[in-house]
């Protein structure tokens, strides 16, 4: 959206398909990270309380 004191900005192709490039570039950076993370997530589980910690006397069955 421009302003009405605005004019339109104008990016040349080279410049605009190195922006969308980057863009791309970061995008699967993200990605990856995610990905990464879910995955240690996955097959390192955050530690569960033991039931001292949660006050039962009871075992879990």
């Amino acid at each position: 959206m421009t302003l009405a004191n605005e004019r339109p900005v104008t990016v040349s192709a080279p410049q605009f398909l190195a922006r969308a490039a980057g863009w791309a570039k970061e995008r699967r950076r993200r990605r990856y990270v995610a990905a990464v993370k879910r995955r240690l997530r996955r097959y390192d589980p955050p530690p569960r309380l033991d039931d001292e910690e949660l006050g039962r006397t009871t075992p879990r069955s």
